[in-house]
């Protein structure tokens, strides 16, 4: 083995054993800290507890589906006034006319999405801000006015946020605010407004319902009363249906299969894995290799097959008159090779040459030369006569 493929070896064999410690060590805990916000979803940043407290906190049914609204409406029908909540994706316009038709009639809608499909509708803007060190919320109402911090949690070293940038100011009301340092400076920026709609109301809260997660409901007691007290603004009298992406739902399973992917822990690193492992191939692969050089096989020596087959085709036929034929033919040709004799005429003249040329023995010739001619006058032979002449040929050839 060459030094140099031996080095390839070694880095390969090192590359395997560092990808084995990396698929072995990121399970961890068994937590997945990725924040998708799905509504089943017992991780960290799952709505898991949100959805069972909502079952407490309205008097009427909670409603969990996984379809956009305007689906929801084909299916149901609208049926009085209801609350509705979002904590999926953007929606499409269709669903959003559909249910901007229901909140005029009176039904109310709690927004808690960073996707900003409401923007144009009503004329209104946002913005975020990631990497932040520092962050605070607070409800501008006097029941609960608490400033509550927003502390990191144990995956991510930074917090993130969105608020409003503009708003109608006579139509809208800010409700809630979030406070951050950005380059040393502090700031307060509105994050959950409410805006009336014919008979109805939407509450926006800006950007990722963060603080509904399970991880903060369940640390941060000052942050579960913060997401109650957003709740309260829905009248608890009326039937509420939450829209929320579910693991395995229509909604999520339809998004981009490298989003779904990369939601995912295990499969993330078997993805990077899989890239890793196929560059790997392509940089051993690409190196210059000698071509292989054919065995090339002697020649052989089928010979004593092929008198095998013929003489066991022949056999079988058990054709003795032909046996014979090319027995005598085979001896003459013979003959006219060696001894340079003519075989036009066989007759007790030939056998004298042939006997002179070969001193061979005189009787043996004449025995041999006697069968051709019998032979050659019946044109028929039986095994017997076979068997003797191949005999009497074999003597004169010295074959024993």
């Amino acid at each position: 083995m060459g030094k140099a493929i031996r080095n390839y070896l070694l880095l390969l064999g090192l590359v395997v054993l560092l990808m084995m410690l990396t698929v072995f060590s990121s399970n961890g805990d068994g937590v997945d800290w990725s924040r998708n916000y799905q509504a089943d979803s017992k991780q960290p940043y799952g709505l898991y507890i949100l959805g069972e407290e909502m079952k407490h906190f309205f008097s009427k049914e909670v409603e969990q589906v996984s379809y956009t609204p305007y689906e929801y409406f084909r299916r149901h029908g609208k049926k009085g006034q209801n609350n509705y909540i979002f904590t999926l994706g953007a929606l499409d316009p269709i669903s959003l006319k559909a249910l901007f038709s229901d909140i005029q009639a009176g039904s109310q809608a709690l927004f808690l999405t960073h996707y900003y499909s409401l923007n144009d509708t009503l004329k209104i803007e946002m913005d975020s801000r990631y990497y932040i060190e520092e962050m605070k919320l607070q409800l501008a109402t006097s029941s609960y006015n608490k400033m509550v911090p927003v502390e990191k949690d144990g995956a991510y070293d930074y917090l993130e946020t969105a608020f409003f940038t503009s708003l109608d100011k006579a139509r809208d009301k800010a409700l809630g605010y979030v406070y951050f340092k950005e380059e040393a400076i502090k700031k307060k920026e509105i994050n959950f407004i409410e805006v009336p709609y014919g008979k109805g109301k939407l509450y926006i809260y800006a950007g990722a319902p963060v603080a509904f997660t399970n991880y903060y409901l369940k640390s941060n007691f000052h942050l579960g009363r913060y997401a109650a007290m957003i709740l309260s603004y829905l009248p608890r009298d009326r039937k509420t249906v939450w829209f929320a992406d579910t693991y395995g739902s229509d909604r999520f399973t339809a998004n981009n299969t490298l989003d779904f992917i990369n939601q995912e822990p295990s499969l993330r690193i078997t993805w990077r894995l899989l890239l890793l492992g196929f560059l790997l191939f392509l940089i051993f692969k690409g190196k210059r290799q000698q071509r292989i050089i054919p065995v090339i096989e002697k020649p052989k020596n089928t010979t004593i097959e092929f008198a095998q087959s013929i003489s066991s085709l022949y056999y079988q036929e058990r054709d003795a008159t032909d046996m014979v034929r090319k027995k005598i033919a085979y001896f003459l040709d013979q003959v006219r090779q060696r001894y340079y004799l003519d075989t036009q005429q066989i007759d007790e003249v030939f056998a004298q040459r042939l006997a002179n040329k070969s001193g061979r023995d005189r009787q043996l010739v004449g025995t041999i030369v006697a069968a051709i001619m019998q032979f050659e006058q019946h044109q028929q032979a039986k095994e017997e006569t076979l068997i003797q002449l191949d005999k009497w040929i074999d003597e004169f050839w010295n074959i024993h």
